[in-house]
């Protein structure tokens, strides 16, 4: 007896949806006929952490062709392709050369530029938010566009106060981590680490400003959120766990220090344990450019203890992946993703100026403690590239 697969029942077709892991699974399965595409929700809400696609720079050819620039390109690592999203406009200033992404996190994107605005965008939704402007932070005195050149006045502890656009839009704020996706959140708060200081920042979604979080004189490096609350680590691996969801910032500290500095730190949940991953970077002359790229990293796993904190010193992440760089770090299991490698660090580099392409995103195994780079040849530095996880919402 043959099976009109186009009807079977809908409780039995959103029970295999639930099965399916990745988003791209989901989208097909509803794209198989009317009926399966009426019975099974367009967003799951199921789904574990999406493996992210890489948000790849302009691709260089385009800067002397006639034809419009090819500016929303992503690697999808899993399968080492590179694909468009078809439904954006090449055009999309989210994505021109002339923006900056300081953050990435539940699949929005979050974008500088020339001008104060600080935008949200959700690329796979073409959504777009707005957060309070450049001007709103608490340590901008004024701007004034027609100093050119010096168009922002900022409150320093020393040094020249006035700021260029550029340097707004490139140096003034590190990143951006958002506590929850604004599309399933209307209460979402936004956290911004401060580039030359290492302060902290905040505004809910309905402010109108940024607001200080007053943490003592640490100068931060990273910060994600976990379990209802921002965790921040500062140059010295102390972290400061900030809880925003009351009318007032309730901020508690853990005194835990990392002997290797190293370059950069970035933290990471990996299953139940926080995980503090340092980069170490190699810095004189690569292939004829004075620069620096990424040699090799460590990992210390956060040991709370019964009477101090301290970070333990680990060679392994296990089954787990892990994802860092400019944007909100995160882990996924590698077994549930074919094509995924575990016990591997996957990184973009923060700041990609004075870089060769081939030396801005890579790999890094814990196992054989070795860097392998992603080669996107033709593509150029700058904007650099960034992790997104695919988000419908």
């Amino acid at each position: 007896m043959s099976v009109d697969w186009a009807h079977l029942p809908g409780d039995l077709l959103c029970a295999i949806s639930e099965r399916l892991l990745l988003y791209a699974d989901h989208v097909r399965f509803r794209a198989v006929c009317p009926g399966w595409r009426f019975s099974v929700p367009a967003i799951p809400r199921h789904l574990p952490p999406q493996p992210p696609w890489l948000l790849l720079p302009l691709y260089q050819p385009y800067y002397f062709s006639s034809s419009s620039p090819s500016s929303n390109c992503f690697y999808n690592f899993l399968d080492n392709s590179v694909n468009k999203l078809g439904h954006l406009s090449p055009l999309v200033p989210e994505l021109s050369p002339y923006s900056r992404r300081c953050g990435s996190s539940h699949g929005w994107l979050v974008v500088l530029d020339y001008s104060p605005r600080i935008v949200l965008f959700n690329p796979l939704m073409n959504s777009k938010i707005n957060l309070p402007d450049l001007t709103t932070f608490p340590n901008v005195v004024s701007v004034c566009f027609a100093n050119i050149g010096k168009e922002y006045i900022v409150r320093r502890g020393r040094g020249d106060p006035t700021t260029s656009v550029q340097d707004m839009r490139d140096m003034f704020v590190k990143k951006v981590v958002l506590s929850n996706s604004p599309g399933m959140d209307s209460e979402f708060v936004a956290l911004a680490i401060l580039d030359t200081s290492g302060d902290l920042v905040y505004c809910r979604r309905r402010d109108d400003c940024w607001k200080d979080l007053i943490v003592g004189d640490s100068q931060f490096e990273d910060v994600i959120f976990h379990d209802g609350s921002f965790y921040c680590v500062d140059r010295s691996g102390g972290v400061a766990i900030c809880d925003l969801s009351g009318d007032s910032p309730v901020v508690s500290r853990v005194t835990a220090r990392v002997m290797h500095r190293g370059d950069a730190q970035y933290l990471v949940t990996v299953g139940e344990d926080l995980v503090l991953v340092v980069r170490f970077l190699e810095f004189g002359e690569v292939e004829d450019r004075s620069g620096s790229k990424t040699s090799s990293f460590e990992s210390f796993r956060l040991d709370w203890g019964s009477n101090e904190p301290r970070w333990d010193p680990i060679d392994s992440l296990g089954d787990f992946a892990v994802f860092i760089g400019t944007n909100s770090s995160f882990s996924i299991r590698a077994a549930d993703f074919p094509g995924c490698v575990g016990d591997r660090i996957y990184f973009t580099e923060d700041y990609s100026e004075g870089l060769a392409p081939e030396h801005i995103s890579g790999t890094y195994s814990l196992r054989d403690r070795r860097v392998e780079f992603l080669c996107f040849r033709g593509y150029d530095c700058v904007p650099a590239p960034i992790w997104l996880s695919p988000n419908p919402c």
